[in-house]
């Protein structure tokens, strides 16, 4: 049985997060919004969206044919008492755009699986827009009394060159150097367990 459990919903009930940091203000700067958790096969998921991704310029060099790469890093920090950390849940999912020239299509891998094939780049747009279905923890390990803070990290792939003798080239620039960063108030592990 699926539970969907967004934190923004439970934070009306349970005043959990009482602000999102979220990074990227400017027009046309990479953002992170609307993260959530939810209850699928006993594991705690996640999901979030995010605007401008791929801007006009890194679409423009996807469609040149080189591969790029978007790296996502989501971390699940367990607090005890006196704030200490107490455990730390790291996954990290690289999502790769790619576009052949000869088909005229494109395709996105998640990890190593491709999960999207089409012409329309609408649809790739769509998938990488919204992030969803990453398996965080098995939900036996959540405990109630403990507080939790949710971060999510957006970092673009570093490229070889083959004609610069295989130099690695950061795509950093596409997003004029920023790295989006969310980070949640912390909210109590009661929370994502108690929605029925």
């Amino acid at each position: 049985m699926e539970f969907i459990i967004g934190l923004f919903l439970a934070a009306k009930s349970l005043a959990l997060l009482t602000g999102i940091f979220m990074t990227g203000s400017k027009e046309g700067a990479v953002l992170i919004s609307k993260p959530n958790l939810y209850i699928k096969n006993n594991q705690i998921m996640f999901s979030c969206e995010t605007q401008n991704v791929i801007n006009k310029d890194l679409r423009e060099f996807i469609l040149s044919g080189t591969p790029v790469k978007i790296e996502y890093e989501i971390f699940l920090i367990q607090y005890g008492r006196e704030n200490q950390e107490e455990s730390r849940q790291v996954i990290a999912i690289e999502y790769t755009v790619e576009y052949d020239l000869v088909k005229q299509n494109f395709r996105l891998f998640k990890n190593q699986d491709c999960i999207l094939q089409d012409k329309s780049y609408e649809k790739i747009d769509g998938s990488l827009s919204q992030p969803k279905d990453i398996a965080l923890i098995n939900q036996a390990l959540i405990e109630s009394d403990k507080y939790y803070v949710l971060s999510v990290k957006i970092a673009l792939g570093k490229i070889k060159i083959e004609g610069l003798k295989n130099k690695e080239i950061d795509l950093i620039s596409f997003w004029n150097y920023h790295k989006p960063y969310l980070e949640t108030q912390p909210f109590l592990g009661q929370a994502i367990l108690s929605v029925k």
